[in-house]
């Protein structure tokens, strides 16, 4: 059976969209978790959560989700304010607590998705020991830990991270936060190491003297929230069912699958995308 971690924490969402407001519990382990749980795998989560969040804990746990919650036990939640389908304005209420510890125990997959700084370098070092393929999303690494307006920024030690990654995942301004560069493949000369990059037509994957392509019609969002995550638990799992290709695939079908939904009504189960993934692994180019 295949094994997974997912590493970042749990959130609660507060959400305007128009004239609409609502909150909705959030973050990697939210979205990444019930996608990946439909799935038969050993699926580990390390991730901090307060009772906020209560409920979708208790729901991944009756799917067999093992949770830890790796603090100091003061049951913070990570709470985020957004505005817009396109998350125009993103600030932290509460950055929630840092993940200091992971399960002893390997595993064959590992998404590293941190929401606010939380994830702490030895963890880091940690997670690249005990898993054999690391997919890190970078967001939460590059935002600074503080309340208030989300700012990006690439600090000294972020190369550490990448470092004891084995694919990461960026769009064009965490690419620019990164590496200073715009165009992908210029960046990934300077990275060194494998990369998917997206944009609003395109998905591409990038590594040594190869380049994977898929291109898609964009697709009308709600809220936007949990795309991300979703499209790293899509692909992982195509990773596991056949490689990189179909890793592109899934990854975007179970971003797309229900983008008009609101939170979490968007996460679907991995059988549902399997037919779409299939069609577009086909249209996944090398150039």
């Amino acid at each position: 059976m295949h094994s997974a971690l997912i590493a970042g924490n749990f959130t609660l969402d507060d959400i305007t969209i128009g004239s609409c407001n609502y909150s909705c519990a959030g973050g990697p382990p939210s979205y990444a978790g019930l996608f990946l749980s439909t799935y038969k795998m050993k699926l580990t989560i390390a991730g901090c959560y307060g009772h906020e969040v209560s409920m979708i804990v208790d729901s991944l746990r009756c799917r067999n989700v093992k949770i830890v919650s790796p603090c100091n036990g003061c049951q913070a939640t990570a709470r985020f304010r957004l505005v817009g389908s396109k998350k125009r304005e993103i600030a932290v209420i509460d950055p929630g607590c840092r993940i200091t510890r992971i399960p002893e125990e390997s595993f064959e997959y590992s998404i590293v998705n941190g929401v606010c700084g939380e994830i702490d370098l030895e963890v880091m070092k940690t997670i690249r020991e005990r898993a054999r393929f690391v997919y890190l999303d970078p967001q939460g690494l590059l935002r600074i830990r503080k309340r208030g307006k989300v700012e990006m920024f690439a600090g000294p030690e972020f190369i550490e991270y990448i470092k004891r990654a084995d694919i990461v995942k960026v769009n064009r301004e965490e690419l620019e936060t990164v590496t200073g560069i715009s165009d992908p493949e210029s960046a990934y000369a300077k990275m060194k190491i494998p990369m998917i990059f997206s944009e609003r037509d395109r998905v591409m994957l990038l590594s040594s003297g190869k380049r994977l392509e898929l291109e898609f019609k964009p697709v009308k969002v709600y809220d936007g929230i949990g795309m991300g995550d979703l499209f790293g638990a899509g692909f992982v799992l195509g990773m596991m069912i056949s490689g990189e290709r179909m890793g592109l695939a899934l990854g975007h079908a179970a971003a797309t699958a229900k983008p008009t939904e609101r939170g979490l009504f968007k996460v679907p189960h991995w059988r549902e995308v399997m037919g779409r993934a299939r069609e577009l692994e086909r249209q996944v180019k090398e150039v």
